[in-house]
């Protein structure tokens, strides 16, 4: 709330020092806006931690341009005056709006980390029902512990969608969920979806197993997608590292 205040009341400040600078027509003021409007464009592509610099850049050499045309062209005192009254202005107004700049752009950065977290928090994307990526490898983990305890194997079967086009890339990816759902044991395999397919892990079973799922999912998918051949490429693996189902994960992203 304090910083929302600040970031009005440094916004009314300059939008207040621009109509100062327009309507007082102090010399060289048109100079100064061509300054401030370059300088804007110029800051608003630019590292944040470049902003200081290059401000402090411009001001000085509009002080030093200033000082250099009074000085040569043996202005009197009072134009003089006017010289350090549109630097000033100038100032303010650059320093206001690295001011600015600087709290909108930790105000963004703050938002999106609390995005991630809020993201790594979940556990199920909401309109799939999916485990998300970061759970999905949570729950591998323990589950690839409890299997070696037990002496159970684990298998990982990946299905990699076929399409390129994203809007049909995801109701299809919404559908293939479905009736992977369907073709498995309910809270006992966990699934997840990446950006190029689905992802199942598979406990306590074998390769025989492994078959009789891949089967269910290609039965249902001729009955759903109407079509000869599945919309889906699909391989499978036994899992004796969490390292192989983080590599599958990484690289399907």
């Amino acid at each position: 709330m304090k910083r929302s205040m600040l970031i009005n009341i440094v916004v009314v400040v300059m939008v207040s020092i621009l109509g100062v600078i327009f309507l007082t027509e102090l010399p060289f003021y048109k100079l100064a806006l061509i300054l401030i409007a370059s300088s804007i464009l110029l800051l608003s592509f630019t590292n944040i931690k470049f902003l200081f610099p290059i401000i402090i850049t411009v001001i000085l050499g509009f002080g030093a341009f200033l000082t250099g045309y009074a000085f040569f062209s043996a202005h009197q005192e009072n134009i003089q005056f006017y010289f350090m009254y549109i630097h000033l202005l100038l100032t303010a107004f650059l320093l206001l709006y690295w001011v600015l700049v600087y709290y909108l752009k930790k105000t963004v950065n703050e938002s999106n980390q609390l995005s991630e977290k809020v993201k790594l928090l979940e556990k199920y994307d909401v309109s799939t029902k999916l485990l998300t990526k970061h759970e999905f490898l949570d729950q591998s983990k323990i589950v690839q512990k409890g299997a070696i305890r037990r002496n159970e194997s684990l298998w990982l079967l990946v299905l990699e969608l076929n399409l390129e086009n994203k809007n049909t890339l995801s109701t299809l990816k919404h559908k293939l969920s479905q009736i992977v759902f369907s073709s498995i044991r309910e809270e006992y395999d966990f699934v997840t979806a990446t950006n190029k397919g689905i992802l199942i892990l598979l406990q306590n079973t074998n390769e025989k197993g492994v078959a009789v799922v891949i089967e269910r999912i290609r039965s249902k998918s001729h009955t759903v997608f109407n079509q000869i051949q599945p919309p889906y490429q699909y391989k499978h693996r036994q899992i004796s590292s969490i390292d192989q189902i983080i590599e599958e994960v990484e690289e399907k992203k």
